[in-house]
């Protein structure tokens, strides 16, 4: 009979064997004990606006998608989270220059990271906005900059 032990937070032994250990290491993935971070690639940009589309020949927008600012710092700490329209268009507001993380999630799609670094708007003119494609597939997920 195979058996697995794991410890408490308080030190004592557990034992899950058989059927139990199975069914642990099967449901376990469903309810997001592992959690994958597909890093689509990393950009620069004078400002955090976009739009999160389909990666299909309609590219149809994503509405309602929970986009969240992280520092890139050690910590990632949240600095700020907004949700896309029904356009599936997004904006951060008075976004200092640095490298920050933009995270999203939809559905039973992994977790997607974008790592974007922000420029002087004066003194940078290329990528006001971009166009991100989602695909369930991470190495087809694509992002477009704008002019």
């Amino acid at each position: 009979m195979i058996s697995a032990y794991f410890r408490t937070s308080r030190g004592r032994r557990i034992r899950i064997s058989g059927l139990l250990l199975a069914l642990t290491l099967l449901i376990a993935p469903v309810f997001g004990f592992s959690q994958a971070i597909c890093t689509i690639r990393t950009i620069e940009v004078s400002s955090l606006r976009g739009k999160i589309v389909e990666n299909s020949r309609l590219e149809s927008p994503w509405q309602n998608v929970v986009v969240e600012l992280r520092s890139s710092s050690e910590r990632e700490r949240l600095i700020s989270t907004v949700t896309t329209d029904e356009y599936g268009i997004f904006k951060f507001a008075a976004v200092k220059k640095g490298k920050y993380f933009l995270e999203f999630r939809t559905g039973h799609f992994p977790k997607y990271r974008l790592v974007v670094k922000t420029r002087d708007s004066n003194n940078y003119t290329k990528g006001g906005s971009f166009v991100i494609k989602l695909d369930s597939d991470c190495g087809k997920t694509e992002v477009t900059l704008g002019k």
